[in-house]
């Protein structure tokens, strides 16, 4: 979910257990017992009757507060100091071989690249910059999170999905950077002037029983630790074991 923006890029992020609601033991403990009636009422012709009973005595319990929704996790919102140079050899995109978004274009003099990927193997989303660049950056959530910079390189968010009727949530990210100079703001991180920056997110929720924050802080060091061209060779390598698999050549079609 790579927008490509020029002097706001947003990339949207999904995490999929955020969800709006809880756990919910929607079996009937005695459905069993009228499985044979059912099928004596099918084998009989008796469709209708059978179709009923099923409904009423075996189908799982109605649901009373509706039906719940997955959510989105938020937004990474990148804010590029804005150059009085004109954009021009604007290129988005998105390799399938080895499944990284990119995003590049020319101010002046100065080539800007973007890439972006998420990595199943190392459990995080890594946002790679290569030029002298100036930005600053965010995670923003509209409603049931807040937001802290919680060291000087790195950004935390979390919360509890639909007012805490649903599942408790957090994405943390570290700002990771070549030269240049990284400084903490109100909402976020802004780094000056450096050669080049990475950086690796991590999401979780307790959808599964886990704690959100336990895993992230895991993830997270250990992408930090692995640094950006192994986290890259990983995913490539992980994806294309199964990309591989299969050509489809439309060559004459």
């Amino acid at each position: 979910m790579v927008f490509g923006g020029v002097k706001r890029e947003r990339i949207q992020l999904n995490e999929d257990t955020i969800w709006s609601g809880k756990p919910i033991d929607r079996d009937k403990p005695d459905a069993a017992r009228y499985l044979p009636e059912a099928r004596r009422l099918l084998f009989e012709g008796r469709y209708a009757e059978a179709e009923r009973l099923v409904q009423e005595r075996m189908m799982g319990l109605r649901l009373e507060a509706g039906v719940h929704t997955y959510q989105m996790l938020g937004d990474l919102i990148l804010l590029f100091e804005e150059g009085k140079e004109e954009v021009i050899d604007y290129v988005r995109e998105l390799n399938l071989d080895e499944a990284i978004a990119r995003v590049s274009y020319r101010l002046g003099e100065t080539l800007f690249r973007r890439e972006v990927f998420s990595s199943a193997v190392d459990q995080v989303m890594v946002v790679r910059f290569e030029s002298d660049l100036t930005f600053e950056t965010l995670l923003s959530r509209e409603r049931d999170a807040e937001v802290l910079v919680i060291e000087p390189d790195r950004i935390l968010m979390r919360g509890h999905v639909n007012g805490g009727d649903g599942v408790r949530f957090e994405a943390q990210l570290r700002l990771m950077h070549e030269g240049g100079d990284l400084k903490t703001t109100d909402e976020g991180l802004r780094l000056e002037r450096a050669d080049s920056a990475t950086i690796p997110l991590a999401a979780a929720t307790d959808y599964r029983g886990d704690d959100p924050h336990e895993l992230c802080e895991g993830w997270l060091s250990a992408a930090s630790e692995r640094g950006y061209e192994k986290l890259r060779e990983a995913h490539i390598a992980e994806h294309q074991r199964l990309f591989s698999r299969v050509e489809l050549n439309l060559a004459g079609a």
